[in-house]
């Protein structure tokens, strides 16, 4: 059982959660933390929408908007992947990283209600950035 869950029963908590587009909770989670287009935050219980546009968003020493999801009220991020400079990053801000368990915003959402989304495992932690960072600016991550 993840960490947020089990200490916060019966509370709401903001998840944010990297897609591909914007389509409320159908919207397909991307493969990849720094290289979503934007990021769905919701409520746990599925309510309270926002979107964020990642280019629109990041500062720009940042591959993803990890201030500005901090400030949207994100308490736990749930990705298919991520890489260490931004999962510390993450973890700095206050935010939980968990392991996304299915392909939409809804399937990831079920899979958190029930307890079911992993902290997110070091060993499957991206470490090849040149595959990542195309936006010609250094973020600041290491592998």
């Amino acid at each position: 059982m993840n960490t947020i869950e089990s200490t916060n029963l019966g509370r709401v908590v903001r998840i944010a959660v990297p897609v591909l587009k914007q389509a409320g909770l159908g919207s397909q989670i991307s493969a990849h933390f720094a290289k979503a287009p934007g990021f769905l935050i919701v409520d746990s219980d599925g309510g309270n929408e926002s979107y964020l546009v990642t280019a629109e968003s990041r500062e720009p020493s940042e591959c993803a908007p990890i201030r500005a999801l901090a400030r949207a009220g994100a308490k736990v991020l749930i990705c298919h992947g991520i890489g260490q400079g931004a999962l510390a990053r993450c973890h700095e801000a206050g935010m939980q990283i968990l392991k996304a368990e299915g392909f939409t915003v809804s399937e990831a959402l079920a899979s958190f209600r029930d307890g079911a989304c992993p902290d997110f495992p070091d060993g499957q932690l991206c470490c090849n950035h040149s595959d990542h960072h195309d936006h010609g600016e250094s973020c600041g991550c290491s592998d």
